[in-house]
């Protein structure tokens, strides 16, 4: 796609169009930094992990706009579309279960008497039912997830399989030992504490601060997995997750 021009790729194949502008869009975020990388990593309140990258030891051959902008596009893509997915895939078991969505509003409605008024991530992470629930929304390990002499009935979103502090089959070790959607070891997602920050806000938001979710012509078959597109996928014909708000 590289090898032909912007101009004709968005000609030729209009679907591609979004993706040529964002990578355009990052391509100018990325040399407006280069331009100003001295200035803003040392002045900047806010610093983004790029101006860390020009102010690192890394040679010249690891600095340039490509090389930068396709880190971009790999940080940005992973930190929204796997978030995404899993409030998707959330969303659907908890409005599709009465008990869990009940059990879930009365936490948020304890912890937050005021609904415009968001409490802090180390706060929303003490709250053990919303806790659990993102447990249960995180598993898409598929291989290892689905292992039923760990998780027994896999399939099923049981929120309530993490409270009490469960144990995995040997009886001793936590069973959060098995949880893997962030890898482990020298390969686990860097992003994993921003994500879990993404999930607890997003759903304490939503469950708050809105009071009627109904789902809308739509099923189990919208989120299960169908296809593997780096995300887990549902079938082709799938039109989301639908909800009517009230």
């Amino acid at each position: 796609m590289n090898t032909f021009p912007s101009w004709l790729v968005k000609f030729l194949a209009p679907a591609v169009k979004p993706v040529i502008e964002y990578e355009e869009m990052l391509e100018l975020q990325i040399k407006n930094i280069l331009a100003g990388r001295n200035e803003e990593a040392k002045l900047s309140s806010h610093k983004t992990v790029f101006h860390d990258i020009l102010s690192s030891n890394l040679p010249p051959s690891e600095l340039t706009a490509g090389r930068l902008q396709n880190e971009a596009m790999s940080v940005v893509a992973a930190g929204i579309e796997t978030t995404r997915w899993a409030l998707t895939v959330g969303c659907y078991h908890i409005l599709a279960n009465v008990g869990i969505e009940q059990r879930l509003r009365s936490e948020l409605e304890h912890a937050m008497p005021d609904p415009t008024r968001m409490i802090s991530v180390p706060e929303l992470e003490k709250l053990q039912y919303l806790t659990a629930v993102i447990q249960e929304m995180s598993m898409d390990a598929y291989h290892m997830h689905n292992n039923e002499s760990v998780f027994p009935e896999s399939q099923t979103f049981k929120p309530e399989c993490w409270l009490n502090n469960p144990v995995g089959p040997d009886g001793t070790t936590p069973l959060g030992h098995y949880m893997v959607a962030f890898s482990k070891g020298t390969r686990m997602c860097i992003g994993m504490n921003m994500a879990y920050s993404e999930l607890y806000i997003g759903l304490a938001t939503m469950f708050r601060r809105h009071r009627c979710f109904k789902l809308y012509e739509t099923d189990r078959s919208d989120v299960e997995f169908a296809i593997d597109m780096i995300t887990p996928q549902p079938k082709l014909d799938s039109k989301g997750v639908r909800v009517l708000v009230g």
